[in-house]
């Protein structure tokens, strides 16, 4: 696997693990990561996330909570030397974000929300839509991907400014997914839909979809 290849699973798996610290309890994700191979990857992948994301961490003392239910349960019993290191890495993490003085703790949070509003282009949004657009992130990757079929929306319905505020994400992220021609051909039919979808008089809304499209096209100029 080329760099570019395992960084952008390994991002593809940070989205993963972010959606699941956000929506699943905490014995679904000891049910779910219970399998050693599975407790493997989220290993790796709370070391990804800790070392790009750490912020991430300080939205909710739930995300970390959960994390470390899930990190107990084969903490004790898995000898491979690899993986022992892995655990060490992670349990340093850990403790440096849970001993992290509570105002420098305010400051990277306020940041890094102001962060993810600027770059999904989420303009006077509440928490809520912040956070619906984090968790939704690899719902909305999947799709493009072409890993989910169309008909899973009507299971799991996302708001179009939702939709657009992950696209405006995964465009500033992970420029290269797009690179995929068949990418970027189910991105561009997302956004006509959702353009299409919204009101004439819904200016703003369809402002949203032409910037977010432009933006796509741009990442070809850039390659």
């Amino acid at each position: 696997m080329q760099a570019n290849d395992r960084e952008l699973l390994n991002f593809e798996l940070s989205l993963v693990l972010k959606n699941h610290l956000m929506i699943k309890d905490v014995e679904e994700l000891r049910e779910f990561y219970g399998d050693e191979d599975k407790y493997v990857v989220f290993l790796d992948t709370m070391i990804y996330l800790l070392n790009h994301e750490p912020a991430f961490f300080f939205i909710s003392k739930s995300f970390l909570e959960k994390a470390h239910s899930v990190f107990e349960v084969h903490r004790f019993d898995i000898k491979n030397e690899e993986i022992g290191r892995a655990i060490n890495n992670v349990t340093l993490a850990l403790n440096e974000i849970e001993n992290c003085d509570i105002e420098d703790e305010r400051e990277i949070l306020s940041k890094y929300i102001n962060w993810e509003i600027c770059v999904r282009k989420l303009e006077n949004a509440s928490m809520v839509e912040v956070l619906d657009s984090m968790s939704d992130d690899i719902i909305i990757y999947f799709h493009l991907k072409g890993s989910l079929d169309a008909s899973s929306k009507e299971d799991y319905p996302i708001s179009n400014r939702i939709k657009l505020a992950s696209i405006n994400y995964l465009t500033e992220m992970v420029p290269e997914f797009f690179m995929n021609d068949e990418v970027s051909k189910r991105t561009t039919k997302m956004i006509d839909d959702i353009y299409k979808e919204t009101s004439l008089f819904d200016l703003k809304g369809r402002k949203a979809s032409k910037k977010t499209k432009q933006k796509l096209k741009s990442l070809y100029r850039e390659e």
